[in-house]
């Protein structure tokens, strides 16, 4: 028994061939057959707060910081798998 695992690394419906090459003498070498998976990209989604910074976005923050610290916090997701 053998487990294959198949990761898309990019989204839309991919396949793939697995071969596998053995010694029986009553099946034909390799043994092929084919797999499929959908594969949802790797895709992120940056947060600070509400505000949702698109892909190559840049986040502007406005107002003045006087003579104070302020800590911004972004928030990186990832889709459910």
């Amino acid at each position: 028994m053998f487990t294959i695992t198949f990761h898309p690394t990019s989204q839309g419906a991919k396949t793939a061939t697995v071969n596998l090459v053995h010694n029986a003498s009553n099946t034909p070498t390799p043994f092929t057959f084919n797999i499929s998976g959908t594969g949802i990209g790797s895709t992120l989604t940056l947060q600070r707060g509400v505000t949702t910074v698109s892909n190559g976005g840049i986040d502007t923050i406005s107002g003045t910081i006087s003579g104070a610290v302020s800590n911004l916090i972004y928030t990186v997701k990832t889709p459910a798998p």
